[in-house]
């Protein structure tokens, strides 16, 4: 008798805990582009590899970028934000936190997008972090308003 309580209890449990359907798949390409703070444009296409990886209310894919895996591709579960972060090794003999960083972070219009538009980070790892920390110790408006200024525009569309 205990089993027949206990099933319909762990057939709920189960289906609570499983992730909702992944919205791209290994393949799907996006194109990113923008103009940076400096004025430099930028473009860069990112090829998602393999499957996403569910965590705390996103999805999490692996993408080519500008090197083979330098990509992440980060969507939302509503994919109200998407965002894109290409990320360029140390070379031999290059100072550490001078790896380069280009970053995407984009709102869009909800399941089904086609493009969405954001805030463009470029720069080195030391001074994005530079900047990150500053943002933390502003108020709300405060940290917005320095992102605004601190970054350049972009697009990501879907290819």
């Amino acid at each position: 008798m205990k089993k027949l309580i206990f099933l319909p209890l762990i057939f709920l449990v189960s289906c609570a805990a499983t992730a909702p359907q992944e919205p791209f798949k290994a393949g799907d390409t996006f194109l990113m582009t923008g103009t940076a703070k400096d004025g430099q444009s930028v473009s860069q296409r990112f090829t998602l590899r393999g499957k996403g990886d569910w965590d705390d209310g996103e999805w999490d894919y692996d993408a080519d970028g500008s090197g083979s895996r330098s990509g992440l591709f980060v969507v939302s579960a509503d994919q109200h934000s998407v965002s894109f972060l290409d990320y360029a090794e140390l070379l031999e003999g290059q100072i550490a936190g001078s790896e380069q960083i280009l970053a995407c972070i984009a709102s869009t219009d909800g399941l089904g997008w086609k493009q969405g538009e954001g805030r463009l980070i470029k720069g080195t790892k030391a001074s994005i972090t530079k900047m990150m920390d500053e943002w933390k110790t502003k108020s709300a408006s405060g940290a917005f308003n320095a992102l605004v200024d601190g970054t350049g525009s972009c697009m990501i569309s879907r290819s």
